[in-house]
């Protein structure tokens, strides 16, 4: 009687615990939809000057952050070549924005240079960006697109979900 009991009760436990999981992602993601991002003064361009960024009607932001391995996330690079070249004909009012919370600001520009990557990234080397606008812990919350407010309107990475790149699209041909 007593492993019944014992086992009902890790069941128990499982259950709550994966329930409150949920629960917290989905409270992450309610509270950074629609919000506003403000620009830290802290972001450095690559080339090494003030983060000064246009007033695009559009901008898809991909913010990589410390805890991931930063080699492995610029492997994407060419996925993100391959959207960009897509949306080329939308440049004019949409802008992409690679920002890395890594203080190995010569590896990214290695990077970008062996991948033939001809947009600049912003360095946020204290994390200042993620703690001003309460990025998620998720990473698949750290690819976000903002409308000309600055405005949180679609969160998630389109890379390997053409469903959601889809979904990018239509909103920024939309107008």
């Amino acid at each position: 009687m007593n492993k019944i009991a014992l086992g009902g009760i890790v069941f128990l436990f499982l259950l709550v615990s994966c329930h409150s999981k949920k629960v917290k992602k989905d409270d992450e993601f309610k509270n950074f939809y629609q919000s506003t991002i403000q620009w830290t003064d802290m972001l450095l361009k690559s080339d090494g000057t003030d983060c000064r960024l246009n007033s695009a009607k559009f901008k898809i932001v991909v913010y990589y952050d410390s805890i991931g391995c930063t080699p492995c996330e610029l492997r994407l690079l060419p996925h993100w070549q391959y959207m960009i070249a897509e949306m080329k004909a939308h440049r004019s009012y949409l802008d992409f924005i690679f920002i890395f919370n890594s203080p190995n600001k010569d590896e990214i520009s290695t990077v970008f240079e062996n991948y033939g990557f001809e947009l600049s990234f912003y360095c946020d080397t204290n994390g200042d960006f993620k703690k001003r606008n309460r990025l998620p812990n998720n990473r698949f919350y750290h690819t976000f697109l903002l409308d000309k407010n600055n405005k949180v309107i679609l969160i998630g990475s389109p890379i390997d979900n053409s469903k959601l790149w889809d979904l990018y699209k239509k909103k920024i041909i939309a107008k």
